[in-house]
């Protein structure tokens, strides 16, 4: 997978996926959205300026 993108997610569905994401020489932003702890989160293989 090239890239991932999803809105409105919450920290915990994401936080050990991120980990992962980094250790395979990935990259990843998050921007906080609504709720306290909703977040826009992308993800990319490290090639893909986010």
């Amino acid at each position: 997978m090239d890239a991932y993108e999803e809105e409105g997610i919450y920290l915990w569905d994401v936080a050990a996926s991120l980990t992962l994401v980094v250790a395979a020489g990935g990259s990843f932003s998050m921007l906080r959205t609504r709720g306290e702890f909703e977040y826009h989160v992308s993800t990319s293989n490290g090639k893909l300026i986010l």
